[in-house]
């Protein structure tokens, strides 16, 4: 074959390569650590050089802020109040004693258990007068202490109680129950006025009172029943009906009672 007719192969370029003495070519060399590392130096300097004004920039923006008004403080969770800290339970009037007597007396009920017999008799009144038996009427004591024995007398059964439940204590006992039904009006009020006692000083006693605050209750309930018992004397003055109920009283029970209750 002649040599003008075969077709020229590309010859293959060795440009950039290393040329030996031989005319061998030689491949690149590899690249050094230098090499490497010289753009991580300079990409983590740059990222240094931006926090570090970051940082600057944060710091004069809170330097330049303005102070709370006042320093945030958060109390102890488990604290306790201190007597300081506590509102004082002192009666503004004679309403609030009252509301007191009527809750005492009511919370009594419902913690003795007392049944609903005995309730409605001590809720009672005189067939011809009205007067109530073991009560002064108009006494200003008497008058929220009946109040609540009536109520308890008339009070529903506990919503969903499968025993029937109206009450939560287990009941008077037999010999306070029978003094109660007593001919004798004496033996009745003077039971009557225990359980009024009773009753009474649990519930102040619940309300934690201070030295002054006993006092000062204490105080209003000797008003409240100095009161009661002139009420009591005024009907034993007039005669008439009024005085046929109570001949037999020398005192008011709720207000000797009430003022036990303060002495204890």
């Amino acid at each position: 074959m002649a040599r003008d007719s075969l077709t020229e192969l590309p010859r293959p370029s060795f440009e950039g390569a290393v040329v030996t003495r031989k005319g061998n070519p030689m491949k690149p060399p590899l690249p050094t650590i230098a090499s490497v590392i010289a753009p991580i130096g300079i990409s983590v300097f740059g990222l240094c050089v931006v926090l570090v004004v970051s940082l600057a920039l944060i710091g004069s923006s809170l330097a330049t802020a303005e102070p709370l008004s006042e320093p945030m403080t958060t109390a102890p969770i488990s604290s306790a109040p201190t007597t300081s800290d506590r509102t004082p339970r002192l009666p503004k009037n004679h309403e609030e004693v009252q509301q007191a007597i009527f809750f005492a007396v009511l919370e009594g009920l419902y913690l003795d258990g007392v049944d609903t017999a005995t309730a409605k008799m001590l809720s009672a009144t005189d067939a011809k007068t009205g007067a109530p038996l073991f009560f002064v009427y108009s006494c200003p004591i008497c008058m929220p202490a009946l109040d609540a024995v009536r109520l308890y007398a008339g009070r529903p059964e506990f919503y969903g109680s499968k025993a029937a439940k109206s009450t939560f204590g287990k009941g008077l006992s037999e010999s306070v129950r029978a003094q109660l039904a007593l001919d004798d009006p004496r033996v009745r009020i003077e039971a009557f006025q225990t359980l009024v006692l009773g009753w009474i000083d649990r519930y102040l006693h619940n309300m934690r009172l201070t030295a002054e605050e006993s006092a000062e209750w204490a105080s209003w309930i000797r008003g409240l029943r100095e009161k009661g018992n002139a009420r009591l004397a005024s009907y034993l003055d007039q005669g008439g009906a009024y005085a046929e109920v109570y001949r037999d009283w020398e005192k008011c029970p709720s207000c000797e009672g009430a003022n036990g209750a303060m002495e204890n």
